[in-house]
């Protein structure tokens, strides 16, 4: 993926995903294929198992509603 913002809440590089600098196509296009041709496998198991650890509904609730707090203390101060 490339390294912009968003992705770097989602994509551990080399445990789930692979980030490249923006505006690298060649870079982007050799990690593609090395991933397809070495790696796929292993990197799409680590990659689910990164999703349920982080991203099950009640794990992001529970952040959401923890900003929310946050937000909101902040804004009675």
């Amino acid at each position: 993926a490339s390294d912009l913002e968003g992705i770097k809440d989602v994509v551990a590089n080399g445990r789930n995903g692979y980030k490249v600098g923006d505006n690298d196509e060649v870079r982007f296009a050799n990690r593609i294929d090395s991933t397809l041709r070495d790696e796929l496998e292993e990197l799409s198991i680590s990659a689910r198992e990164f999703v349920f650890e982080n991203f099950t509904w009640n794990k992001v609730a529970d952040r959401y509603i923890s900003y929310l707090k946050r937000i909101s203390e902040n804004k009675r101060a």
